[in-house]
């Protein structure tokens, strides 16, 4: 699901845990994603933050900022592929936002079980960038 809230742009995703578990475990709101390599010139002033840009740039592309997370009761993906027809587990990541039986049964299915984390990004400094 993606939506506006304001000026920032929000897309919902679930978190999945592979093998042993094969779960959906969270529910995380993302945002707009960035090349990486842009943070060079906006973080120029300071000489380690270009460092860990560079360092990380080796290993990504892109950043995504995230929104809000917030855990769920495991959602078995195996339970998933027998009830719905034609569905596999992907191996990195798939939209669902064009299939709606796969949305709906994991719609119905989410149940939160934790407080919701939240972040702004208001405050992000060059001391917060590329910090592994």
């Amino acid at each position: 699901m993606s939506r506006g809230l304001g000026d920032v742009y929000k897309r919902q995703a679930y978190i999945y845990i592979g093998l042993p578990y094969r779960q959906l475990v969270a529910v995380v709101e993302l945002g707009k994603y960035e090349l990486i390599e842009n943070w060079l010139e906006k973080y120029s002033y300071d000489e380690e933050a270009v460092k860990r840009i560079q360092d990380y740039l080796t290993r990504n592309k892109v950043a995504m900022p995230i929104y809000s997370f917030q855990e769920i009761e495991p959602i078995d993906m195996r339970k998933m592929e027998k009830k719905i027809t034609g569905f596999r587990v992907p191996i990195s990541y798939m939209f669902i936002d064009d299939k709606p039986e796969l949305l709906e049964y994991i719609e119905a299915r989410t149940k939160f079980i934790s407080n919701r984390i939240e972040h702004n990004f208001l405050n992000i400094t060059s001391k917060d960038i590329c910090i592994c």
